[in-house]
């Protein structure tokens, strides 16, 4: 892996999505997980006037009325009905609750640089990297596929760099088997990519900048 700053390359803006249908699973439970901008329906079956249909905020929070907020990002729905139903016991006697989804943010990635059709792509089962590519309608004459830059999140605000190599080739070296999982985004610079940050700070959905 190569060191260093990029800021021009890991400024890239990915847009143009593609909608098709998808879940974020726990990998080890099976079970949904909720995520931000989801939409869910929250019924307190003994006070129905507290009904609310709410979405979870960027911050993994829902706002619910006359009971606070919850944090409810990264939760299944029993997790979530028994968060929510703890914080309404602080006002309400022995509150019933129950939570359903209404609407779920699909888990994508994000594709950019020199590939045919640069954009934020939905992720409906196991993807390589490699895959990713061909997805984004493949590498571009211009494109250095021994260093495609794969940025993960790993916590709040904070994505960390891996440089792949997808060159098809006899060598051991290469990560072409490497899969991708929700939130990544993959860059295929030029060929005269020279080093980049093994850390980035990450500003909106697709666009970085190397941490200094």
């Amino acid at each position: 892996m190569k060191h260093g700053s990029i800021a021009a390359l890991l400024g890239l803006v990915l847009c143009a999505p593609l909608t098709t249908s998808g879940q974020f699973l726990h990998h080890g439970t099976g079970r949904y997980q909720l995520r931000s901008n989801d939409e869910i329906k929250v019924t307190y079956h003994l006070t129905p006037d507290l009904n609310a249909t709410v979405s979870v905020q960027p911050d993994g929070y829902v706002a619910l009325p006359e009971i606070g907020e919850v944090r409810l990002a990264g939760l299944s729905l029993d997790e979530a009905t028994e968060a929510i139903t703890m914080k309404a016991a602080a006002r309400l006697n022995k509150p019933e609750v129950s939570v359903e989804i209404v609407r779920f943010e699909k888990p994508h990635i994000f594709v950019g640089g020199n590939v045919g059709k640069p954009g934020q792509y939905t992720l409906n089962g196991p993807l390589t990297a490699l895959q990713a590519i061909q997805v984004a309608e493949g590498f571009k004459d211009t494109a250095n596929m021994k260093h495609v830059l794969l940025i993960r999140p790993i916590g709040e605000g904070v994505g960390e760099t891996t440089v792949l190599n997808l060159k098809r080739s006899g060598s051991k070296h290469t990560t072409t088997e490497t899969f991708v999982q929700d939130g990544d985004t993959l860059i295929v610079p030029e060929n005269n990519l020279t080093a980049v940050s093994r850390y980035v700070k990450l500003i909106n959905p697709g666009v970085y900048y190397p941490l200094k």
